[in-house]
């Protein structure tokens, strides 16, 4: 028997009651932004009494157009809104402040004390989420274990929401007495030409939580190992891909934790206010994974591993050759 495809109209029309609609903003289709997308809506599904549809958007680089756009999801009357990241997240609150309209949103991937410092300009009950914490202090004072004959240190800020961050990791190296250079950087291409005209002033790399590509991560550690800089990342999968040393926690589900808020709001009819945000980083072990390759070229000694493995009560991975771990 055929089953021909029903027209969205007629599907309202016939499921309308059991139907609910919510929106997905997301500011790039990155892997890691795919995956909390993917994590969001299979455990709606899974989980939900009613019948879902998503509908995705995606940020634009014109920011009056990302504005636009936002300001007519908010409008739309969507059954709840999921954002995905510090920037689309700060302008679906101020367009829901400035409208007086609150629609619930959740939201995903925001840093922890940004968004206590938004809440503290003017609370918005409408929204929770899921946060994670900077984690600079504790990941620093490992890669400084690990490298303990740091001196100079580039940190490239590819975008304003990670300004902080990058302060943040500038005052706590300075403490210990590295040099930092903290630039603002647009764009993939001016990133590898800054870490190319750093290469005789810096000996180590770190980056902020920025999300980067695998092409634009092993680009960046194609550099670090033809200067011998240290590649240090936040993001565990970076070390598949050429960053010497990367430390991050271990559950970062962010659209699992996220689709449980949704449920919450949308299945049981609970408030957003009453919904706490949590925080990642909070309640979860940290990892710490090496590439034994790039630390030799990126001038460490991969003897250290075993050293920080039974020094620290974290586990530690380590890869030998790309996507080959042990």
């Amino acid at each position: 028997t055929e089953h021909p495809i029903m027209r969205y109209a007629d599907y309202k029309k016939e499921f309308g009651s059991r139907s609910r609609e919510i929106a997905i903003v997301g500011h790039s289709k990155q892997s890691d932004t795919l995956e909390t997308v993917a994590e969001f809506t299979e455990k709606i599904r899974e989980n939900g009494t009613f019948l879902y549809h998503f509908t995705n958007y995606w940020g634009n680089a014109d920011q009056k157009e990302t504005q636009r756009v936002m300001t007519e999801i908010i409008q739309a009357k969507y059954d709840g809104i999921f954002t995905i990241g510090t920037g689309l997240t700060k302008l679906a609150r101020n367009i829901c402040l400035t409208n007086n309209q609150y629609p619930p949103i959740v939201f995903a991937r925001v840093a922890h004390e940004i968004w206590e410092r938004e809440q503290k300009k003017k609370i918005a009950s409408n929204i929770t989420g899921i946060t994670t914490k900077d984690g600079s202090e504790k990941r620093i004072r490992m890669f400084l274990n690990i490298k303990p004959f740091m001196r100079s240190v580039l940190i490239p800020i590819t975008h304003l929401t990670f300004y902080d961050s990058a302060q943040n990791m500038a005052t706590l190296l300075t403490h210990y007495g590295v040099t930092v250079h903290a630039v603002r950087v647009h764009g993939d291409n001016e990133l590898l030409n800054t870490l190319c005209q750093y290469s005789d002033k810096v000996d180590s790399l770190m980056l902020t939580r920025a999300t980067i590509s695998p092409e634009l991560c092993a680009a960046i550690a194609q550099k670090c190992s033809e200067y011998r800089i240290t590649f240090f990342s936040p993001s565990l999968k970076d070390v598949n891909f050429g960053a010497a040393v990367a430390m991050s926690s271990v559950d970062e589900h962010f659209g699992h934790h996220a689709a449980q808020r949704m449920l919450s709001i949308i299945e049981d009819n609970k408030s957003p206010s009453d919904i706490a945000p949590f925080s990642i980083d909070q309640y979860h072990q940290y990892e710490v994974h090496f590439n034994q390759m790039a630390m030799q070229t990126q001038g460490l000694e991969s003897s250290r591993i075993t050293t920080i493995a039974l020094q620290y009560s974290t586990r530690v991975y380590t890869t030998i050759e790309k996507d080959s771990a042990l």
